[in-house]
């Protein structure tokens, strides 16, 4: 049984006390999600795909007006550089005709960038009850509500071609929220859904990080990567984008999202 099943399913063997004679096993605070067994190299991640779809999809979208507009978001805001540059770019490139967005403020405001300088015609929902800033005038309508009192018939109604976009990091502050998103919602969204989740970084580790609730769901979201079937993953890898925004930043700050098709 892998990790993600036996994450939900109630697993009981897993539970069983070890023998009497055994030394005690080194266990985790219970507050922290134990990685998945699935490393990150044993994870299809069609790195050479990515790559061709980098040049033939991200970069051509990467210019001077949102270059500036990366530079323009506040270094406080909450959402890196790279997020930035990343949803403005997959939106301009693919042009939704809707857009689902969990989270919403500053990534909001990427989005509506790329919608006015594509001139795309997109419906943008957001739904977050609070915001990182006002979206009031950069979206079509403004569900101010948690993301559990979001109907699973509004997630349903995206189409092939069409966007969910989650700031997991966002969410990581209610750990019932990311379990509701990545069991409840993802499985039963349409074939041909784009989904981009943002805000956790999946590829870099301080090696002495804190215990976290964003530890914690970065291993939630590796465990559903290494489970999911449903998957096709279209860019994750940060060195592309690291490499785009030291003409904007002038450090490297690599993109913590990660862009899929629901299959």
């Amino acid at each position: 049984m892998g990790f993600f099943k036996k994450l939900f399913s109630g697993d009981t063997e897993s539970k069983k006390a070890p023998p009497a004679a055994a030394p005690p096993p080194e266990t985790q605070p219970a507050t922290e999600v134990p990685a998945p067994a699935t490393s990150l190299s044993a994870i299809d991640w069609h790195e050479a795909g990515q790559k061709l779809f980098f040049e033939q999809t991200i970069r051509p979208q990467v210019d001077e007006s949102l270059l500036k507009f990366v530079k323009s978001i506040p270094s406080d805001s909450g959402i890196s550089a790279g997020d930035v540059l990343h949803l403005a770019a997959m939106v301009g490139a693919l042009e939704p005709t809707r857009m689902l967005e969990i989270g919403g403020g500053h990534s909001t405001q990427a989005i509506h960038f790329a919608k006015v300088t594509r001139m795309l015609p997109g419906e943008l929902i957001t739904a977050d009850a609070n915001p990182s800033a006002d979206v009031t005038e950069l979206v079509d309508a403004h569900l101010a509500v948690p993301v559990q009192q979001v109907l699973l018939e509004d997630f349903q109604s995206l189409n092939s071609g069409e966007m969910l976009i989650i700031d997991l990091k966002k969410l990581a502050a209610n750990r019932a929220d990311v379990l509701y998103v990545l069991r409840d919602i993802l499985p039963k969204v349409n074939s041909g859904v784009i989904v981009g989740v943002h805000g956790i970084d999946l590829f870099h580790s301080s090696g002495h990080d804190p215990i976290s609730p964003l530890r914690d769901v970065k291993n939630l979201l590796l465990g559903f990567f290494a489970e999911a079937s449903r998957c096709e993953v279209l860019q994750s890898s940060p060195v592309p984008m690291e490499d785009v925004m030291m003409s904007a930043t002038q450090q490297r700050m690599p993109a913590t999202i990660v862009w899929f098709r629901i299959k």
